[in-house]
């Protein structure tokens, strides 16, 4: 008798678990991608007014549901992995591909975030994760006056820790 209710708790307690952590996991796979290109663009800008120059931006590149983004002052960065992708040829790649991050999908209204180092601006930006069926959505947005900062779209599923994003971008 005791076997079985000891089996029946374990059933009951493993029947609420498992979903609730589906559900943790999914909201941080989604939310790391999110923070790590919020992490990159924070990075540039630093790099940006560190160097006094205007050539640093974060390339964004898709091909179907496969995306990735480098961080790197050179113009002739054609790809993620790209050898020529690097800050003034120190070797160091920065950046992130959809592999680090299985079922998070990435769009964008750019192809490229740009900074101005005399003035820390940027152009306007809004890149937004989703993460597979879910229907739940990140957003990374940066402003003209160089603010980047994260919300979720309005509409869309929350997740904890994330506000929701103003109505005009």
């Amino acid at each position: 008798m005791e076997l079985i209710i000891t089996i029946l708790v374990m059933t009951i307690l493993l029947g609420i678990g498992v979903p609730s952590y589906l559900q943790f996991k999914e909201d941080n796979t989604l939310q790391g991608a999110a923070q790590a290109l919020y992490a990159d663009i924070q990075f540039a800008r630093s790099e940006a007014i560190k160097r006094n120059t205007d050539d640093i931006t974060v390339s964004l590149f898709q091909t179907g549901d496969n995306w990735c983004y480098q961080v790197s002052d050179n113009p002739d960065c054609g790809s993620c992995g790209d050898t020529d992708c690097d800050i003034h040829d120190d070797g160091i790649m920065r950046g992130v591909s959809w592999s680090s991050y299985p079922r998070v999908s990435m769009t964008s209204n750019t192809s490229s975030v740009t900074i101005q180092s005399q003035r820390t601006i940027m152009n306007t930006n809004r890149i937004i994760f989703s993460y597979g069926e879910t229907g739940k959505e990140i957003e990374v947005r940066t402003t003209s006056l160089g603010r980047v900062f994260m919300c979720t779209p309005i509409g869309k599923a929350g997740l904890t820790g994330v506000d929701k994003c103003p109505s005009s971008p």
